[in-house]
């Protein structure tokens, strides 16, 4: 079982968890809690889903249905190195120019 924790309610069927312990029950690791004490606190699940972030993109948070013990992540995109946002304002810079060049004939 894994014990997830640290809730931010967003709606009844929705919350973002900050803490997770693979080992909620172990004896020298573990939480040294009953299934029910634990379940008073949090969620226990059997499993989480693998991280599979697309291409680009990277975790934003961390949610869990309380009702079905269902976990999922979602993602957001990347934020742009400082070369891409140079070249973003380049490739922009390029356009307006091109833009005035243009007009002037």
């Amino acid at each position: 079982m894994i014990f997830l924790s640290d809730f931010t309610p967003i709606s009844e069927t929705k919350v973002r968890f900050k803490s997770i312990h693979y080992m909620p029950f172990d004896e020298i690791e573990g939480l040294n809690k009953t299934q029910e004490e634990l379940e008073a606190e949090g969620i226990l699940v059997e499993s989480l889903p693998d991280i599979n972030a697309p291409e680009g993109q990277r975790i934003c948070g961390r949610f869990v249905n309380p009702q079905t013990k269902e976990v999922w992540y979602e993602y957001e995109p990347l934020p742009l190195t400082k070369e891409e946002q140079l070249q973003a304002q380049i490739d922009e810079i390029s356009i307006a120019m091109a833009a005035i060049l243009g007009g002037a004939e």
